[in-house]
């Protein structure tokens, strides 16, 4: 009986169990996506003035790169701004608005969907460069003043702290560019002073500028036999140390006995590839990583990677007595000398010169 009401009461109890569960569930699926999930960066692309390290990398046509632009524009001179999903699953970029001061560049389609490990990058969506603020398709954030002025040619500055306005999964959230990336550090950085190149790298928004790439190879030297392997690593990064994911590496051996060998992958979340080979020649090989961009190509140091043929076995020692005392003999007058026979015995250890003893006491009262 006692078992039939505790059955009655597990049942009973189960549909609630299970409504809960699946409206947990329910409230999951449905939670509106946060700013931690996803990250914002912001750079500048110049290629009136090309840097190649400074030209913000990954760009159009960089693995899982959505590019939002002017695709193959020659005369790009613009702010740029990056979206990475760093969730789970697929986001929904419902748009991505910029303000500066009184002016807004609305330029970008709504609703994108970006995979997870994908990238949104938005920029001037038509070719050239005008001064102040227009809704023409040009996005040249650095020629942006006060009120919407033109701020060509300006080298004081504007004090306009660039505000982005990213709507994901419904959910709008204001980024404030406190670095002034947006806009090249509130003046019109290419005459500051003459032909002075805007590009900026990727830098999270609200810090400050890190214009440039890094891109060291290690280690600096390796050495290994024929045979085996040797792994080089690149890691590349912003000049303030943050991770450029993304990017395609070349890595390419310039002289030694594997010259010409090249290997290409892409850099994972931390900026890091590797590359492994082997040699079937010894020598020395000496590396580079590059990475190539629409603004030209940047390198690595060298490093270098030595390959040595393995030692040879050591010969077995020979058998027998002469001259290298290859064996021993405790026969006095033998092959081995009077020094040789006592050292010989001293070696032995004292516990069997005491079993000598014993033996020759033990044979004399015998006799």
């Amino acid at each position: 009986m006692i078992r039939s009401n505790r059955l009655r009461q597990f049942w009973s109890r189960c549909p609630a169990v299970f409504v809960g569960v699946v409206s947990c569930l329910m409230g999951l699926l449905a939670s509106p996506v946060h700013a931690a999930d996803y990250s914002v960066l912001v750079g500048y692309a110049d290629l009136e003035r090309v840097t190649p390290g400074n030209f913000p990398t990954p760009w159009d046509g960089s693995p899982g790169v959505i590019f939002k632009g002017c695709p193959g524009c020659p005369n790009l001179d613009a702010g740029a701004v990056r979206i990475v999903n760093s969730t789970g699953g697929t986001l929904t970029v419902n748009a991505v608005i910029v303000r500066m001061d009184t002016c807004t560049f609305n330029l970008w389609p709504s609703n994108i969907a970006v995979p997870f490990g994908g990238e949104l990058i938005v920029t001037q969506t038509a070719d050239g460069a005008t001064g102040g603020c227009t809704t023409n398709g040009q996005f040249d954030t650095s020629d942006v003043g006060p009120h919407g002025a033109d701020w060509d040619g300006m080298c004081t500055n504007s004090n306009i702290i660039p505000q982005i306005d990213v709507t994901v999964n419904g959910v709008t959230t204001t980024f404030a560019d406190a670095g002034q990336v947006l806009n090249t550090g509130g003046i019109d950085k290419a005459t500051c002073p003459s032909g002075t190149n805007e590009s900026t790298q990727w830098t999270s928004v609200g810090s400050a500028s890190c214009p440039s790439a890094v891109l060291p190879l290690t280690p600096g030297t390796q050495s290994h036999e024929v045979g085996t392997t040797a792994t080089v690593s690149a890691t590349l990064t912003n000049s303030c140390g943050t991770p450029l994911a993304g990017v395609n590496v070349d890595f390419t051996i310039l002289a030694g006995p594997n010259v010409g060998t090249t290997h290409i992958d892409t850099t994972d979340q931390s900026g890091t590839v590797s590359f492994s080979y082997t040699s079937t020649k010894s020598g020395t090989d000496t590396l580079q990583a590059t990475v190539t961009n629409l603004a030209g190509t940047f390198t690595s140091p060298n490093v270098s990677v030595t390959w040595t043929n393995a030692a040879s076995p050591a010969a077995a020692p020979a058998a027998g007595g002469g001259g290298g005392g290859g064996g021993c003999s405790l026969r006095p007058g033998g092959e081995g000398a009077p020094a040789t026979y006592l050292a010989t015995l001293g070696n032995m250890g004292l516990p069997i010169v005491v079993l000598l003893v014993l033996r020759v006491w033990a044979w004399r009262r015998q006799r």
